[in-house]
């Protein structure tokens, strides 16, 4: 009776494949090294931005910082290589920060500096592609929960230019 090629080794090896190793971040060598520069060169800026800086500085209290980087290391980590060692929740943290389009555009624009000075370009291109969508995802959901009861007034996109 010939064996049920289902169960052998080499179907198990191949169903055990991750997903993770089809991650467009693995594909382009990102590593966690790589993200973790990223994070911590980024959160350099922040902080000492005169836009973001008061924002952060007044939800995370200096002996918090190392915790909200490795929160943030795994978040992008998350992200680009599909860990799922992410466990937060975004969106109710930045619900209380009282950000705008403004502090989103500003946001972005220091995070692409920090992607082009660390990363090659389509690395960085990566990276802000995802942080484009993520910041429109939490002005979305800062609009709804803005609506109340009423119809949210959806911004344009920022990845159309918005």
């Amino acid at each position: 009776m010939p064996q049920d090629k289902s169960q052998s080794p080499v179907v198990e090896a191949v169903r055990a494949v991750s997903h993770r190793d089809h991650a467009p971040g693995r594909q382009l060598g990102i590593t966690r090294d790589l993200i973790s520069q990223v994070v911590h060169a980024f959160y350099d800026e922040i902080r000492a931005d005169a836009l973001l800086g008061p924002i952060f500085g007044k939800r995370i209290a200096p002996e918090r910082w190392p915790a909200h980087l490795e929160t943030m290391v795994e978040f992008w980590s998350s992200v680009l290589l599909l860990t799922g060692s992410y466990k937060g929740k975004p969106v109710p943290a930045h619900l209380q920060l009282g950000v705008e389009d403004a502090h989103f555009r500003h946001w972005l624009a220091l995070f692409g500096q920090v992607t082009a000075r660390l990363c090659t370009a389509e690395i960085a291109a990566l990276f802000m592609e995802r942080a484009t969508r993520i910041a429109d995802s939490l002005r979305f959901a800062i609009a709804t929960a803005e609506a109340g009861d009423g119809p949210p007034r959806f911004p344009a996109p920022l990845a159309a230019g918005g």
